[in-house]
């Protein structure tokens, strides 16, 4: 194995030691050698994983992108290849200029595909990790507003996605992409994608939910992936990423763990699914802040809240968060909160109900804390 980390090697392991803005890896040379580190490589990580991926991987690459879906994509496209394929893929959130080079240089010999999450904050970050894993096979789970605050405008985020096309290809190399007709700027990135030699499949679906296995799909019957093997997937998905649709049981109720990440397009179909996935059940939603979203985040908000104010199949609306308190107004459903403690305690009263409570909210407002006090206190 490789790693960058000097306090996770074992006996074996190759290090390569990195720089960060509080840290030199050449620190820790000895202590990684102590531990029985094999050898230290002592190299440029996203060099020497460009040179790796060129001259020594076999397995054809699976790029996966998208404002919000990406994750859910990987871990779902990866379940459907297992069922016929050894499939190795990005490990929880290694989706940046350090974990896209580590999932590469990680993956087995004898694996037949990788599937790569890619993630961005800037214009020219996705191409520079497309550059390093240079994908076979690409699929964009969306174009919304994350990063919007930024990037400025959506059109800007979809060049900024479509940027996992134009990477340097590797001679005669074929490669393949599926898009959702309903994607924003689908014109913009259906061109983009054919300009730089890939042939593109098309889906449509408005509805997120479904775009995302009609994707993974399209491409896994492109692979040779059985129908029936891909519907026994489907069925019987569960999310293997930590809070990410995680389901946890608390007394009678279910409790859906969505607290990684939150922004506009992933709030609605996170209570899409959870609406459609258990249908007899009352679902209540506890939503925190989500950010990034700069001159859009009152606009998106407040569509947000009217979304579940409106919706039939919420029972309740819970709100965490000071940008909430800007459109309190009397309802039967929607609740707010400032504080954790206050919303736990409110919470309380479920408790012992058959409902479904689905938590999400932007990484930065941890609302996974607050699942965690549910729980543990009773």
């Amino acid at each position: 194995m490789y790693s960058i980390d000097s306090r996770t090697i074992q006996t074996g392991d190759i290090y390569i030691p990195i720089k960060g803005p509080n840290f030199d890896g050449h620190d820790f040379i000895d202590d990684v050698l102590q531990k029985g580190a094999s050898k230290v490589l002592d190299v440029p990580l996203t060099d020497y994983a460009t040179y790796f991926r060129e001259k020594n991987v076999t397995a054809k690459i699976i790029g996966i992108t998208g404002s919000a879906g990406k994750t859910t994509v990987k871990d779902l496209l990866t379940q459907v290849l297992r069922t016929q394929f050894n499939v190795h893929k990005t490990l929880e959130n290694q989706n940046n200029q350090v974990g896209v080079p580590l999932t590469l240089l990680n993956a087995a010999p004898d694996d037949d595909y990788i599937v790569v999450e890619m993630a961005m904050r800037a214009r020219g970050e996705i191409l520079e990790l497309a550059n390093i894993a240079k994908p076979d096979y690409v699929l964009i789970s969306s174009v919304g507003s994350t990063h919007i605050e930024l990037l400025k405008t959506r059109r800007n985020i979809a060049l900024a996605k479509a940027e996992i096309f134009q990477f340097r290809k590797m001679s005669e190399q074929k490669c393949y992409t599926c898009l959702n007709k309903s994607l924003s700027y689908y014109d913009l990135l259906s061109t983009i994608a054919k300009k730089n030699n890939f042939t593109v499949e098309t889906i449509d679906a408005t509805d997120p939910l479904e775009s995302n296995y009609l994707m993974i799909e399209k491409l896994a019957l492109h692979l040779g992936i059985s129908q029936s093997n891909i519907d026994h997937v489907f069925k019987n998905y569960k999310s293997q990423s930590a809070h990410r649709q995680q389901i946890l049981e608390w007394q009678n109720t279910v409790i859906i763990d969505d607290t990684y990440n939150a922004n506009p397009e992933s709030m609605l179909w996170a209570i899409k699914k959870a609406t459609k996935d258990y249908p007899v059940r009352r679902l209540v939603v506890i939503l925190g802040e989500m950010r990034e979203l700069g001159k859009e985040e009152s606009k998106e908000h407040l569509r947000l809240l009217e979304f579940v104010d409106n919706n039939e199949n919420i029972l309740k609306g819970y709100f965490l968060g000071n940008i909430y308190k800007k459109f309190e107004k009397k309802t039967q459903k929607c609740y707010y909160f400032l504080g954790k403690a206050e919303l736990v305690s409110d919470l309380q009263k479920l408790a012992s109900h058959d409902y479904v409570l689905l938590f999400k909210a932007s990484r930065g407002i941890k609302l996974e804390e607050a699942i965690e006090a549910l729980i543990h206190h009773t």
